[in-house]
């Protein structure tokens, strides 16, 4: 440390919320403070407390100001050698010497380790009355009243579009896809990882146009997000006070994960995070294409403490409609749920109507309206079935056309055939590929679908 006598700089306030601690540190009580130490992600690993230190200077307004004094760096606060705080000490006295660095970052050290340790308060439970419940759903049925509710499905089901509505409804208080209004009504933070504001704008102002929404009355707020969401508590705390927000998007999980998928402790640490906002979360998420290709309702990809962690699920697909149908439909199945029943699978229609539209770009075609309606398992139509459920599925039909056909199909042949769509029709061949019933080859110039021949030791499909 410095041989001159620092000035000790006296805590002015500090705050804890989940794993992440701030001290404001001043020269006196009841004056504006200079400087603040950051302890975030704290956490006990193995006998160990690591923390994502940061300490900075305080601008006027009571932010930090960039770059910090040090930091951001991981840190063992069980360590007091130079490889733990003793040799942060020493690098903030040999830059600020005037500072007494021991005092406050032991202060501070202290202080986070007690609050790690400390216990929540104890509730009896006899004394819970009614009125302090909270109703299971913000909105019922598909997004609960607390806790995180992910909604998960294949790339290209809409789920983005599915979130945004849902945001709509609770912004405004009018049902776009639900039967009832919500539990309570306000403005929505949309943190994205996946797109940019002019493409959720665009898909807002469809929805608001074809279900006469006026525009003055939606606060849907798009955050960009850049880390991972166990990084950003604080910013996503800070940005839900200031937006009285009432509901959280996170599109998607994936990319708020940060770090590896199948890793449990990734995984659980974003969910603490999300839980620590103290607001309801729909997190978007995907499935891999081996669950895809599954029987059953497939889980979302990585770690099982997703659904392990979640409040409630729900599993979207997309069932391919005839040629010349303008509608999509969507299937909703309740795959979990917390406190309540599981609800009975959903069914919803969707109508895209795009417009060309004159932008800074020149002449576009953009998205001009998007229409939700509810429809019932008689007007969707059917999903592939597994072998086991007495019927053949769409997959087994084609492969036993390419056979007797003798030579290799494309989509577009056996789109036409089949009277599908071609999107469709190539999920169903890529499945059948994965299933090892299909092979691709090379046709023309471009791919195609063929059966593998006897001579490859593959069973005749017959």
């Amino acid at each position: 440390m410095a041989e001159s006598n620092p000035t000790t700089l006296v805590p002015i306030a500090d705050t804890h919320l989940d794993e992440d601690h701030d001290y404001d540190y001043g020269v006196a009580e009841g004056v504006d403070p200079q400087l603040r130490v950051s302890m975030h992600e704290t956490h006990e690993d193995r006998g160990s407390i690591w923390t994502r230190l940061t300490v900075s200077f305080l601008d006027d307004d009571n932010t930090e100001s960039w770059p910090p004094m040090l930091g951001p760096v991981r840190v063992n606060l069980m360590r007091s050698d130079r490889g733990g705080m003793l040799g942060i000490m020493e690098q903030l006295a040999e830059k600020w010497p005037k500072w007494d660095w021991e005092h406050m970052l032991t202060t501070a050290k202290g202080l986070t380790i007690r609050a790690l340790e400390s216990n929540l308060p104890m509730t009896n439970l006899a004394e819970v009355t009614s009125q302090t419940l909270v109703a299971p759903y913000l909105i019922e049925p598909y997004i609960a009243s607390a806790g995180v509710t992910v909604l998960y499905g294949d790339g290209g089901t809409g789920k983005s579009t599915l979130a945004l509505a849902l945001a709509l409804e609770v912004t405004t208080g009018v049902p776009i896809i639900s039967s009832s209004s919500p539990l309570k009504t306000g403005p929505v933070i949309y943190a994205d990882y996946e797109d940019d504001n002019t493409q959720h704008a665009n898909r807002v102002q469809a929805m608001a146009r074809a279900h006469s929404l006026p525009l003055d009355r939606i606060e849907v707020f798009h955050l960009p997000m850049v880390s991972k969401i166990a990084r950003e508590g604080k910013r996503l705390r800070r940005r839900i006070h200031d937006t009285e927000a009432v509901l959280m998007i996170l599109d998607s999980v994936g990319m708020g994960r940060g770090g590896d998928a199948l890793a449990a402790e990734d995984t659980i640490r974003m969910f603490r995070t999300l839980r620590s906002l103290d607001v309801p979360i729909l997190a978007v998420d995907h499935i891999s294409k081996q669950a895809k290709a599954s029987r059953g309702n497939p889980d979302p990809y990585g770690s099982v403490y997703t659904r392990n962690s979640a409040r409630m699920m729900w599993y979207v697909e997309k069932r391919a409609a005839k040629l010349g149908d303008p509608w999509d439909y969507l299937a909703f199945v309740h795959t979990k749920a917390n406190h309540v029943r599981r609800s009975q699978d959903q069914y919803l229609k969707i109508k895209y109507l795009n417009a060309t539209q004159e932008t800074d770009d020149g002449a576009v075609d953009l998205i001009h309206s998007i229409r939700f309606e509810p429809t019932d398992v008689q007007g969707m139509p059917e999903a592939d079935k597994a072998p086991d459920e007495g019927r053949i599925r769409l997959i087994d039909e084609i492969t036993t056309w390419i056979w007797s056909e003798s030579e290799p199909k494309t989509v577009k042949e056996v789109s036409t055939h089949f009277d599908k769509s071609a999107d469709h029709t190539r999920t169903v061949l890529n499945r059948g590929v994965l299933e090892k019933s299909l092979i691709k080859v090379l046709k023309g110039t471009g791919n195609a679908y063929d059966v593998p021949t006897k001579d490859e030791n593959k069973p005749d499909p017959f």
